[in-house]
């Protein structure tokens, strides 16, 4: 096997999304940002679940590399084609198994958007908190609609291994010398 096809190989093993052994409804994905200079920029998982009605919702949790320090983001929308993906979020409050973990997120989304947006510089050690937590734990999302619609979406727990290996080989580029 020629060198590209082993790395072309590789690369479609990491890419694959992988399902918590906890619920199959729970899909984890690595989550990899490279600038041109092929420098790592963010890590994090995207997380796709669903609720019991059968509502979908796409998790984007990462930490950036910011020039103030790392940032801690949360992007949490609607899956597309829901019929209520148009509806704008007014709030997403994120909860480890038994633990609030929104706290220091704030939200920076304006109003009427269909992504709800929050942030927050954490230290390093509640930003591992907060990751470790949901990809070994799991726990679930509130996510309040601008109708005041309620929805909750479950998080199994844990994330495969191939996903967390990932996030913590990547926060290893992202924390490292540049």
């Amino acid at each position: 096997m020629t060198m590209y096809k082993k790395l072309l190989l590789s690369v479609s093993v990491v890419l694959l999304p992988a399902v918590a052994s906890g619920a199959p409804h729970t899909i984890f994905e690595p989550l990899v940002l490279l600038n041109d200079r092929r420098e790592v920029t963010a890590c994090g998982s995207v997380i796709h679940t669903r609720d019991a009605s059968g509502t979908g919702v796409r998790i984007r949790l990462m930490v950036e590399r910011n020039a103030i320090g790392p940032l801690t983001v949360m992007t949490v929308e609607l899956a597309p084609g829901e019929p209520r993906a148009d509806t704008p979020i007014k709030s997403a409050t994120l909860h480890l198994r038994g633990n609030e973990t929104t706290a220091g997120l704030q939200p920076v989304s304006g109003p009427g958007s269909n992504a709800f947006r929050a942030q927050a510089h954490q230290p390093g050690d509640e930003q591992g908190a907060l990751f470790r937590g949901l990809m070994l734990a799991g726990g679930h999302i509130e996510v309040v609609l601008n109708n005041d619609a309620r929805l909750r979406f479950d998080i199994a727990g844990p994330a495969p291994s191939n996903v967390f290996r990932h996030y913590l080989a990547c926060t290893g580029d992202l924390y490292g010398p540049q």
